[in-house]
């Protein structure tokens, strides 16, 4: 036979071998590829098989790259033995009655099989690992694993219990398993025409465009989205879809494998979770209802756990998020950090959940005190605190926590919640990404204050406040210069409140300014009595001012107001400003000082520090009250500063036209020393204490 007529044989036995098996194994090649991969095969065959002396030996290679090529199904083996035992001897031009032949011929099918076998064994072992990782990558926890997961999918098996298929990145669907033709209701066939926009729901197409093109360009090497899918039928699919891509040797995206999950029922036992307000719909996430149903089943089952712990998070700065970069980036990171909370609840036995806004918790059941449950909170922080890339922005995002452990014992839900709440308060006063322990005792002076806030506007409708006065007198002579008023608060439980008690809280909640316009009220009314009663006798009335109403925009007419609703002279009141009320830049707050004291009005200052001398003078301030020149000891005694400061303090105020004032002057010696340094006047117990307007009439008759 010549050479031509043996190469055309070889290549229609070939060609009969490639039509024979071609269907029993996905190759990623062409038909036309397979053939000569075949061809390739047949010669190395044949030479083995006409060899002298003979030598079956080549045939184990051959088995081996037939199983390196994907032809693993039982089927391509028995096929090709068939075809090798009738066909090969042909284009050898060797008879079938030459038995010689044919005893190697069934030696070189012998050999083939061993190779084969021994091939087929080492990739099964490695298809059994590809396909517990393509059942893993199937289930919830597979997503957060997805982030590492394998650079290519090397095989899709039709027997996965989920829908499986191949395509390239021009959206064609190359091949499909069974599971996924029967959910849609294709043959193979009838998908391998198809293509991705073929199946998808026409809404759903833009958004998984978009994430395609992203997962190409290797911005993630997955992806996992909820898609409505379109069955042949015409019915809809919803399918938790999870996309890879398969990159070759160079990075290069070439294929991806999808894996399709039949989500249709847990689609719409959501939807009806959602809507008794179960699971939250943006996270998935427990809401605050479920959370609490489940805490309270767990404090009042009979196996209950002897401690629990609860944990809310608050992410920090989340209104900066949510306003600057849109309320569609704040919802996707709420959606991210949910999920990382949500993994490392399932991993921990945990339960997280959404409570509302940017807040989540973490439940534990079976505490083991504080010392488990901090690494287990650290751990979640740690997780939210990884940076985090949502729509196009890297976000550095911060959670802060608050955690209460105890014993189980009668507390309901609410209190516990109550008091975690309370403690990512503290965190969050301590800074970002800060936790903190319930403390009980803190929680109760914070309550007391709370409740002290709560309260103080009835307070001052039910005339609870009350002012006393402090008598003010010169140094020098003993004489009642003036007196200062202080607002006291006469508690139905807790008794008369100085200020330092509840003057912070009524900064804090706003309060202050309403409470010092009812104080300069009645404080000009009081003297207006008194200023009838003992005419030019009558003393000058001094009133602190807190900082925010010495800057609110209605301070001239709140002052001018109270002068006139009680009639009083401008001369009989002094207002006492603290040093940062005064505003550096305040031209227009200097204009109404300067207003106020063509009335009669006098100022005085409680302190320097912080405004250079210039800027008080051009203040109308008659006075310096200073807290410091006489200051009381932890041990009762009594310290006073260097004379060389005091005398430069006390020269400098009177260089500026200022009175002094000492305050906190309550013995004798006090007298004496304020006296030395050239104080003006001072105020404290050793001058006359504070009583009320009963008290100070006899102060101004004697």
């Amino acid at each position: 036979m010549t050479e031509d007529g043996r190469s055309a044989q070889l290549r229609e036995f070939a060609e009969g071998w490639a039509a024979a098996i071609i269907d029993t194994s996905y190759v990623p090649m062409s038909r036309r590829e397979i053939e000569d991969f075949l061809l390739d095969l047949s010669g190395n065959l044949l030479t083995a098989l006409v060899s002298e002396p003979f030598d079956p030996e080549p045939a184990i290679e051959v088995g081996a790259r037939l199983v390196n090529a994907h032809f693993t199904a039982p089927e391509a083996l028995g096929r090709t033995l068939q075809l090798l035992g009738t066909g090969l001897v042909r284009p050898a031009g060797i008879s079938s009655e030459d038995l010689k032949l044919l005893d190697r011929v069934v030696q070189l099918l012998g050999r083939l099989s061993t190779g084969y076998s021994e091939a087929l064994r080492e990739r099964t072992f490695e298809e059994q690992e590809v396909i517990k990782q393509a059942m893993w990558l199937a289930t919830d926890v597979a997503q957060r694993r997805l982030q590492d997961s394998e650079s290519r999918f090397l095989a899709v098996f039709d027997s996965a219990p989920i829908g499986l298929a191949i395509g390239d990145f021009d959206s064609n669907i190359l091949e499909s398993n069974q599971a996924l033709q029967e959910l849609l209701g294709y043959s193979r066939e009838e998908l391998n025409g198809l293509t991705g926009a073929d199946i998808l729901h026409p809404d759903d197409i833009p958004d998984t465009l978009q994430r395609y093109d992203r997962l190409f360009r290797g911005e993630y090497p997955s992806f996992r989205s909820r898609q409505r899918l379109l069955k042949k039928d015409g019915d809809m699919l919803w399918a938790n879809v999870t996309v890879s891509a398969v990159r070759d040797s160079t990075g290069v995206a070439t294929y991806q494998v999808a894996m399709v999950e039949d989500a249709t029922e847990l689609h719409y036992a959501n939807q009806a979770m959602a809507t008794l307000g179960m699971q939250d719909p943006l996270t998935g996430l427990p809401t605050r209802t479920a959370f609490m149903a489940r805490l309270d089943s767990v404090l009042g089952r009979v196996d209950r756990p002897r401690r629990v712990a609860l944990c809310v998070f608050g992410i920090d700065g989340f209104a900066a998020i949510n306003d600057g970069l849109g309320p569609e980036v704040g919802d996707e990171v709420l959606l991210k950090l949910g999920t990382k909370l949500r993994y490392h609840a399932e991993d921990n036995k945990m339960l997280a959940a959404r409570l509302g806004g940017d807040e989540f918790a973490l439940l534990i059941e079976e505490s083991e005190g504080t010392r488990t449950v901090t690494p287990l909170v650290e751990e979640a922080m740690r997780l939210i605190n990884e940076p985090v890339t949502v729509l196009g922005h890297r976000l550095s995002v911060h959670a802060s926590a608050g955690i209460v452990e105890r014993a189980v014992g009668r507390e309901q839900p609410a209190e516990l919640l109550r008091d975690a709440t309370m403690a990512l308060h503290w965190a969050k006063q301590g800074g970002k990404a800060q936790w903190a322990l319930f403390d009980k005792q803190r929680c109760d002076r914070d309550r007391a204050q709370l409740q002290l806030a709560l309260t103080m506007p009835v307070a001052l409708d039910n005339g609870e406040f009350t002012v006393i006065y402090q008598p003010i007198r010169a140094l020098g002579d003993n004489r009642l210069m003036a007196v200062e008023a202080q607002l006291a608060w006469d508690h139905p439980e807790h008794g008369v409140l100085p200020p330092a008690e509840f003057l912070a809280l009524a900064e804090r909640t706003g309060l202050v300014v309403r409470l010092s316009e009812w104080l300069l009220l009645e404080v000009c009314r009081q003297a207006r009595e008194w200023q009838l009663e003992f005419g030019e006798r009558a003393p000058v009335v001094s009133v602190k001012m807190p900082p925010r109403q010495a800057r609110d925009p209605d301070f001239l007419p709140n002052v001018l107001r109270a002068l006139a609703d009680s009639g009083l002279d401008g001369n009989l009141l002094r207002l006492e400003l603290e040093p940062d009320a005064l505003d550096g830049e305040g031209d227009e707050q200097e204009e109404d000082m300067i207003l106020l004291a063509e009335r009669g009005i006098t100022f005085s200052i409680s302190g320097l520090s912080g405004h250079p001398p210039e800027h008080l003078a051009a203040r109308p301030l008659t006075a310096l009250k200073s807290r410091d020149l006489v200051v009381a000891q932890a041990n009762g005694e009594r310290e006073t500063i260097p004379a060389t400061v005091s005398w430069n303090t006390v020269s400098l105020a009177h260089q500026m036209g200022m009175q002094v004032i000492a305050e906190n002057v309550d013995t004798l010696d006090d007298v004496a020393w304020l006296r030395e340094i050239g104080v003006d006047a001072g105020q404290g117990v050793a001058l006359g204490e504070p009583g009320g307007p009963e008290d100070i009439g006899p102060l101004i008759t004697r």
